[in-house]
């Protein structure tokens, strides 16, 4: 759902139990320093980002489609693939090579990461059991460690994720379950 950040400060401002008609931009003069209206708007993006994460799954709407791409995997089975440069959480993801989707991306620091080069294949990430980590390609970029890809290049048969929240104009697009989580969130601040 895409609405005005203006009324979405508003709001907050209202949840926060401030009057958003007397909390303006201009107000930073009269308290020496940054108005609460100034402060909220640079958080923004932020504090919906830990809003859409807070939310159960189950309650999001918005997911977008994993742009295609083509994995090459390496000699022993491992590919990476660069996240969109918008993404917050996957959804689900899988390749042509995979029977199952993996739904979880784990961090490397995990156990069985350091599995994935062992020489008992039963340990390894295989297509009835693929799986994930967060990494950095070539580039720098975020991207996912995928274990097993197999040994032919694969391409994302499926995948969903949730993009980040990011203001546009004067707009900002977050879910319709992480708004209210959002605004229950400002009570608390």
């Amino acid at each position: 759902m895409a609405m005005k950040v203006e009324n979405l400060l508003d709001d907050m401002l209202t949840a926060m139990g401030y009057n958003p008609a007397l909390c303006g931009y201009d107000t930073a003069a009269e308290c020496r320093g940054v108005s609460l209206r100034s402060r909220l708007r640079k958080e923004v993006e932020r504090r919906a980002a830990e809003a859409v994460l807070s939310t159960p799954v189950r309650e999001l709407t918005g997911w977008r489609r994993w742009p295609a791409a083509e994995i090459i995997p390496d000699d022993s089975g491992r590919g990476v693939l660069p996240l969109p440069d918008d993404f917050l959480m996957l959804l689900s993801l899988r390749l042509s090579s995979w029977e199952r989707p993996v739904r979880d991306i784990l961090h490397p620091s995990m156990w069985l990461y350091r599995l994935q080069n062992c020489r008992w294949s039963g340990l390894r990430g295989t297509p009835q059991r693929p799986l994930a980590f967060f990494t950095a390609d070539d580039d720098g970029r975020r991207a996912l460690e995928l274990f097993t890809v197999g040994k032919d290049p694969a391409t994302v048969a499926e995948g969903w994720y949730m993009p980040a929240p990011r203001i546009s104009g004067d707009e900002i697009e977050i879910p319709p379950a992480a708004y209210h989580t959002l605004i229950a969130a400002s009570v608390a601040t």
